[in-house]
């Protein structure tokens, strides 16, 4: 079966995409941040083991955020799952650089 992934999605200035293994030396540098970890509620991910582990569970509510110029990791957006077949709200994450 395949695995649905997120579609691609375009703006001026950004685009949200799959997760990919790229993404993780940036991923890491945001789940290591204390600033960022302060709203990431109790037990965030914070090596690089659970960082492939996040890229190879992608989802199509999954999405990386990156600047369109360079492709660069700069957060990622989710929809999560609250109850089988319910989505959630919208939940976003920055590197403490992106904010504002």
């Amino acid at each position: 079966m395949v695995k649905k992934e997120a579609p691609r999605i375009e703006t001026e200035r950004l685009i949200l995409r799959p997760r990919a293994e790229k993404d993780i030396p940036n991923m890491l540098k945001m789940f290591n941040s204390d600033e960022v970890r302060e709203f990431l509620g109790i037990n965030p991910p914070r090596d690089e083991h659970s960082m492939v582990e996040m890229v190879r569970n992608r989802t199509e509510t999954k999405w990386t955020v990156a600047l369109k110029d360079t492709d660069e990791f700069i957060g990622d957006v989710m929809i999560p799952e609250i109850a089988e077949g319910y989505l959630g709200e919208i939940g976003y994450r920055f590197m403490r650089e992106h904010w504002g």
